[in-house]
């Protein structure tokens, strides 16, 4: 009876002995691949954060070009808002009338009246100031 209850219990020892190693061999098999997967997304984890770096540098340097390129806009818009005040200060002069049979006749009371059909020195600063204004690299703007 005893040896009975011994093969028993050696069975059933061997049983659980295999049971486990298998059961062991499966989990070792699928922690390394779960170590593996961990390495792969940590990789994939630091080139994302690097992509994202990357990504944050070049939007400051977008916003920075923005901001100075806005700053030369507001610069434009102040320099043409004083050249219109300016031409809003100029009196106003008319030029004589020329009718078909060559008579001339004024239209108006002038202020002052045109030189020779010529540009007021006042319209020709104007004139250089709004130049200037748009091409600032110009060899006339340098010269001034």
């Amino acid at each position: 009876m005893f040896d009975s209850i011994k093969m028993y219990l050696i069975a059933l020892l061997l049983i659980a002995t295999i049971g486990l190693g298998w059961t062991t061999y499966n989990l070792v098999g699928k922690l390394a691949v779960a170590e593996e997967q961990i390495g792969q997304w940590q990789d994939t984890a630091n080139k994302n954060a690097e992509a994202t770096r990357i990504a944050g540098e070049s939007c400051a340097i977008s916003v920075k070009s923005i901001y100075e390129t806005q700053r030369a806009i507001d610069a434009l818009n102040e320099s043409r808002g004083s050249d219109l005040e300016a031409l809003a200060t100029i009196p106003q002069t008319t030029l004589p009338e020329t009718q078909v049979n060559a008579t001339t006749t004024s239209t108006a009371a002038p202020a002052k009246n045109a030189d020779d059909a010529r540009l007021s020195p006042d319209v020709m600063r104007l004139l250089d100031n709004a130049y200037c204004s748009g091409d600032k690299d110009s060899a006339y703007c340098a010269a001034r």
